[in-house]
């Protein structure tokens, strides 16, 4: 419609000024000059749109990646996606997020549990100390130091017991914990919930009520 009404303009100013050759051209260089612009938006509109239509097709293609959770074994490189400006990292077996580098920080079962809480990984909150379940679902058994899937992303797995959310059934004082590296790593341990261990916090998943 805008180029119909440029031409039309156009035309008519051509008619109407057939005696002035510079005025004809004027109107000629500028209906040049404004269908060039109009040309270039058309362009930058277009591509900007095609990058719009890449990053949904990707999160789409997350999304049905996922719909199969907990049903799946894939190799690493299919089963881990780096998320949040490399600051998590997603396994696509659970659809959980996980931070890539837990932080150094031993401390007791509460304090894991409020200090998931407090997290801002990668600019979200959501997170929580994951279920017994949730961190064992990381856990290769066929694999030693570390006992994660070969070429997994995570960086800087300590040695010694990382907390769950998961308390031991019977008695109030003891909590599930998972050792990834070192003595009795690759299967989970009972911990009194007073002694110190590692925290790697997650999103999604279940969460937990703590008692």
């Amino acid at each position: 419609a805008i180029l119909i009404t440029l031409s039309a303009i156009t035309t008519a100013g051509n008619a109407e000024n057939e005696g002035n050759p510079e005025l004809k051209r004027d109107l000629e260089s500028h209906d040049t000059a404004v269908r060039a612009e109009l040309e270039q938006f058309r362009q930058e509109s277009s591509t900007a749109q095609q990058g719009i239509d890449a990053k949904l097709g990707n999160l789409a293609a997350q999304v049905a990646r996922c719909n199969g959770a907990w049903s799946q074994k894939l190799p690493a490189g299919q089963r881990f996606d780096l998320v949040l400006n490399d600051k998590a990292v997603l396994d696509v077996e659970t659809c959980l997020v996980w931070e890539r580098s837990p932080r150094d920080i031993a401390t007791s079962w509460k304090g894991a549990v409020t200090q998931c809480i407090a997290r801002a990984t990668g600019g979200r909150l959501g997170w929580h100390l994951p279920t017994v379940e949730e961190m064992s679902s990381l856990i290769d058994p066929s694999q030693v130091e570390p006992a994660l899937p070969v070429g997994h992303p995570f960086l800087d797995i300590l040695q010694g017991f990382y907390w769950s959310a998961t308390t031991v059934i019977g008695t109030g004082d003891f909590a599930w914990a998972a050792t990834f590296s070192g003595f009795g790593s690759g299967f989970p341990g009972q911990q009194d919930k007073e002694s110190q261990a590692w925290v790697w916090c997650v999103r999604g998943g279940q969460g937990y009520d703590a008692p």
